[in-house]
């Protein structure tokens, strides 16, 4: 093997000394290899160059970015421009940020409007906005929160109020019902807790804004502890009922009703069912002391109609607003069982005797023991009650 030489190489060689004459081997020399000499003569060393379009070339669009190539690791596109790069690393921002700035987000939501997650769980605007959610919460804990309202003078009716209890009547009071609560079934009940009422020293409600109660200007409680209850159809008070109170301790303390029209006779145990009680120690005696007669609870629902009809079996109050003919309110046989009872009402404040409001029972029932009762008086009423048989007023 030759200095610095290898297997194959000197194997060459070999080949070509073989040959005996000189300037073939030379000819074989430069025909297989070049010519050495020549070949090394003015070749300088590659220099370090910058890659440009001079000493070399490229597929890659102008502005894109580059990325290494898979197996080779030569420069090849990536997938975006040198422009979308740089527009991206502008527009980023730090990861924790307040989501209210607004040079950072957008959206289509109303000011004010409460928000609501849409099907992809971003924030759309929602049904209410939060003036109106915080004014129902507020109407939630204040609406009718305080039933009772007492006065020693003349006031207005509270909104958030029922009862309005008059605990001095000295020279007379004046209870006005406010016109924003004359709202379709709104009521108070006006009641005398002086227990000094008098004609004399007298409580008169009044309706604000030109309301009337039955159809005038104002209504007067002038008796002990009497108490009235005010109920509106929408644009005017009517008085539905006035239960009384009075005293069966002999005394003139309070008013008293005739034992002879209101009582059986005091020896008497009357049964349970009994309209009238009577005083005494019997297990259906009433104890001496105050009772009150009145038209049971003061819950009540409200039947409207213009023209005649049946009464609702839901109704405990018929208000008539039309009478400009006559008309026919009809009291269900189903609903003459022991204990029902209705308040007819006039209150178109018109009724006649022409144009009349005519009480019939269903089934040939008798009201008082005639076959139907009229109310021909403006602003009239009629209040009935059932012992399951027959209809009876009260």
């Amino acid at each position: 093997m030759t200095p610095g030489g290898d297997i194959i190489g000197d194997a060459i060689l070999a080949g070509i000394a073989g040959v005996a004459d000189k300037q073939d081997r030379t000819s074989l020399m430069r025909r297989g290899f070049g010519d050495p000499i020549e070949a090394s003569v003015g070749v300088t060393p590659p220099a370090a160059h910058a890659i440009d379009g001079a000493s070399h070339t490229s597929s890659a669009t102008p502005g894109m970015m580059l990325k290494a190539a898979a197996v080779t690791g030569l420069p090849v596109e990536a997938t975006n421009t040198d422009a979308q790069v740089s527009a991206a690393v502008s527009a980023s921002h730090t990861r924790s940020h307040p989501i209210t700035s607004a040079s950072d987000h957008t959206s289509s939501a109303a000011a004010g409007q409460l928000l609501k997650a849409d099907a992809n769980g971003l924030p759309v605007n929602a049904t209410n906005t939060d003036a109106q959610v915080a004014s129902a919460v507020t109407n939630s804990h204040s609406k009718l929160v305080e039933t009772r309202q007492a006065t020693a003078i003349d006031v207005t009716a509270g909104t958030a109020i029922i009862i309005l209890a008059v605990t001095n009547v000295a020279g007379g009071r004046t209870i006005a019902l406010p016109a924003s609560q004359a709202t379709t079934g709104r009521f108070y009940i006006v009641i005398d807790e002086s227990g000094t009422c008098s004609p004399t020293d007298y409580i008169d409600v009044v309706g604000q804004s030109g309301k009337t109660i039955n159809g005038a200007a104002s209504y007067r409680i002038q008796a002990p502890y009497d108490a009235v209850k005010f109920e509106s159809n929408g644009t005017n008070w009517f008085t539905v009922h006035r239960p009384r109170y009075h005293t069966h301790d002999g005394t003139d303390a309070a008013p008293k009703l005739a034992q002879a029209n209101t009582h059986e006779s005091a020896d008497t145990d009357s049964a349970p069912t009994a309209l009238h009680h009577t005083l005494g120690t019997g297990a259906n005696q009433a104890a001496a002391g105050d009772h009150t007669h009145g038209t049971g609870a003061l819950a009540f629902s409200r039947q409207s109609t213009a023209i005649s009809a049946n009464a609702s079996e839901t109704a405990t109050v018929v208000g008539v607003t039309n009478t400009a003919a006559a008309r026919t309110i009809t009291l269900l046989t189903a609903q003459c069982t022991d204990g029902r009872y209705y308040h007819i009402k006039d209150e178109s404040l018109a009724a006649s005797n022409a144009n009349y409001i005519e009480i019939v029972g269903q089934g040939g029932e008798l009201i008082d023991g005639q076959a139907s009762q009229r109310i021909t008086s403006a602003g009239g009423c009629i209040s009935v009650y059932s012992n399951g048989a027959a209809w009876f007023i009260f």
